[in-house]
């Protein structure tokens, strides 16, 4: 199924947001980013469930109440990698009481960040990047620990591919296909592990650390462990969160991949809601589901 990431939404208001989507026929949603505050109270959300709308829920969602604060479940300073788990426990539970099986994660960053432009991008902070190797360790700790807490109440839990900076080291994990094959390696022992495939994320990453992206997608594929798909569009540079044209080679690795999860989302940002409602319906039908 197609889901739309409430990402796409521009305004700030969850409940606007969800009566356009309704207004638009759209009713599968993926709870992210886009609003200030949202809707904490699973009673609250469930009643947009009991109206015929489906959930999933992934990374920074729902924003804390008590203060804005970046997830880093690699962070090699213990406290923040503790409040990250933490909060992705408290994320899975929600996704669980909406009826969702999976909750899909960034994977992390070797570096202290600070958030930028209202929060919607991060930059290095203090020193710049950490102990490359800590920040692993450390993301091997919180993933074991999630995969362990999701399997306990019938989660699954799926680890997103980042990118790298267009400068600069490289401070995010999970970029390229031998930290593909490195997760595989060190979490297949979890049947509920699996990976978010972003095509968008790998396009910037076959373009900046010089990879071929279709043998990306093909390797990540190969593991059977994709559980969720991603489509943006950028020009492999930086997170543009474009609606890529229909014809292009990052809808067709969506086509390719599709075929094998059944499950994606559309994340675009800073486009008239009424043109990413046209293109998800036409997205749509290009997957081979039924437009509403």
């Amino acid at each position: 199924m197609l889901y739309l990431s409430s990402s796409s939404w521009n305004n700030g208001d969850f409940h606007a947001f969800m009566r356009a989507a309704d207004r638009a026929g759209i009713h599968h949603i993926e709870l992210s980013g886009g609003f200030d505050t949202a809707p904490n109270s699973p009673e609250r959300l469930k009643q947009y469930v009991d109206n015929g709308f489906v959930f999933k829920v992934h990374n920074y969602y729902p924003p804390p109440a008590d203060g804005h604060f970046i997830l880093n479940i690699a962070s090699a300073d213990e406290p923040l990698r503790q409040k990250s788990v933490a909060f992705a426990r408290r994320a899975m539970d929600l996704a669980r009481g909406l009826g969702s099986d999976i909750y899909s994660i960034h994977s992390g960053y070797a570096a202290a960040l600070d958030l930028h432009e209202g929060g919607e991008h991060f930059a290095l902070a203090g020193n710049g990047v950490s102990d490359w190797n800590a920040g692993l360790e450390a993301l091997a700790r919180s993933t074991h620990e999630l995969c362990e807490y999701g399997a306990r109440h019938g989660m699954r839990l799926a680890l997103e591919n980042q990118f790298p900076p267009e400068t600069g080291n490289n401070y995010s994990y999970m970029c390229s296909p031998t930290d593909i094959g490195q997760a595989m390696s060190n979490f297949q022992r979890h049947d509920n592990f699996g990976f978010l495939l972003d095509i968008g994320h790998a396009n910037i990453s076959a373009t900046l650390l010089g990879f071929d992206l279709e043998d990306f997608v093909a390797a990540a594929l190969r593991t059977n462990r994709v559980m969720d798909l991603h489509i943006s569009g950028n020009q492999g540079r930086f997170d543009d969160h474009d609606l890529p044209p229909l014809d292009s080679p990052l809808v067709q690795l969506l086509q390719l991949s599709y075929g094998s999860v059944k499950s994606a989302s559309l994340e675009t940002r800073n486009h008239a809601f009424a043109d990413v409602a046209a293109y998800y319906q036409e997205l749509k039908t290009l997957l081979g589901q039924e437009p509403i």
